[in-house]
């Protein structure tokens, strides 16, 4: 559902206000907030003609708003009502993600670090906000959406004690898990590497792009495996898992602007900042059962910051055509606008989404009856006890 509900509501408005023409940019001014044409985008052949992106940059972007949506799915499973998820991707796939991604990928967006090459004036912080593939603008919305849904839906039956203690509700297949990281890992490449092409600048930077992103997400991994066996001697394979998303969600911003070693250091930092996310957000008493915000929420935050400690020159000015670079190097306005661009998308995403999940809420729709849920439970119980015996057999 979140591909079908995405696709209609990203064609309808979230394109058009993601990427279409600003009143403002007639001006040539860097002050768009959102955008106000394409609305359910249908260009002919003769207007492609001018954009050789047209529908390929279109789908590619339908896709990044899919995956931003996805996140809020994983932390509210198992206790949330079909319909609430319905209305909270639609309105969140039609406006609240397409807005952020207009400030930061679309000229004249007002963080936008393309705007010099497009002819607008004003970069912010004389750089804009370096999020080359969306730690922030992807993961850092939908991990903040996360958190308000995750903390109005409550936490599921019997998550926590009678103390407020957190009782282990571990998945029950870790295949089926594995198989997930994998497959995100190469989405993941797709997705890094794929923002060169649909951008239209040159394709020398994508075995950059590719081989960062591996890195972090292996350092990722690792840094997660070994806080998780110092903590309790195991080789916890979620903590494995986890720690790949982690690094890979932290490489999104800068892995078209740092070198090989800084995705590494970027990766080892990432998996701990998952294990610190993960262990705040039960603290706060919220069930978030994949770890949505930890993952995503989190270390979006730390891929912004690392594009702006680790961004080097060269590749800047290759990428965005600027001569900035990163606070390592002594420079410090790419971090001084990523922090900007952290605090807009948390705030934008988070007035929006707690006034939607408040909503629902009020309204008796956010949830699945206790009956439902506890159908549910009893389901996944007798499939792990199923799981249990096969493996003693």
């Amino acid at each position: 559902m979140d591909m079908c509900l995405v696709a209609l509501s990203y064609w309808g408005f979230g394109y058009a206000f993601a990427f279409g023409v600003s009143v403002l940019q007639e001006n040539k001014k860097n002050a768009g907030f959102i955008g106000d044409t394409l609305y359910f985008y249908s260009a002919n052949a003769a207007q492609l003609q001018t954009n050789f992106a047209g529908f390929a940059h279109m789908f590619f972007q339908f896709t990044l708003a899919a995956a931003s949506v996805s996140i809020i799915s994983g932390a509210i499973a198992e206790r949330a009502a079909m319909t609430t998820y319905f209305v909270v991707a639609g309105f969140f796939a039609s406006f609240v993600y397409p807005v952020v991604s207009h400030w930061v990928w679309s000229a004249p967006g007002w963080l936008c670090a393309w705007n010099s090459f497009m002819g607008y004036q004003d970069l912010y912080m004389d750089v804009g906000a370096i999020d080359f593939a969306g730690s922030g603008v992807i993961h850092l919305v939908g991990g903040t959406a996360a958190f308000f849904g995750a903390w109005w839906m409550g936490p599921r039956r019997g998550r926590f004690d009678a103390q407020g203690k957190a009782r282990p509700m571990p998945g029950s297949d870790d295949a089926l898990q594995v198989m997930g990281t994998s497959l995100l890992w190469l989405g993941w490449l797709g997705v890094n590497v794929g923002m060169v092409f649909t951008h239209g600048y040159s394709g020398l930077a994508a075995g950059r792009i590719a081989m960062n992103t591996i890195l972090c997400g292996a350092a990722g991994a690792i840094s997660s495996m070994l806080l998780s066996y110092f903590k309790s001697g195991d080789y916890n394979l979620v903590s494995v898992n986890n720690g790949v998303l982690a690094g890979l969600v932290a490489s999104s911003a800068g892995c078209a602007t740092v070198a090989p070693w800084a995705a590494v250091v970027t990766g080892l930092c990432a998996g701990l900042v998952y294990h610190f996310g993960s262990w705040l957000t039960l603290f706060l008493g919220i069930d978030d059962v994949t770890d949505s915000v930890a993952v995503h929420g989190w270390n979006g935050i730390w891929g912004c910051v690392a594009s702006g400690l680790f961004s080097r020159q060269a590749e800047m000015l290759e990428v965005f055509g600027s001569t900035q670079e990163g606070l390592f190097y002594g420079g410090g306005s790419i971090l001084a606008a990523n922090v900007v661009l952290v605090c807009a998308a948390v705030s934008w995403t988070a007035a929006w989404t707690f006034f939607l999940f408040g909503a629902l809420h009020y309204a008796g729709m956010l949830r699945v009856s206790a009956k439902d849920e506890q159908a549910d439970i009893d389901g996944s119980v007798e499939l792990a006890a199923v799981d249990a015996s096969i493996s003693k057999a």
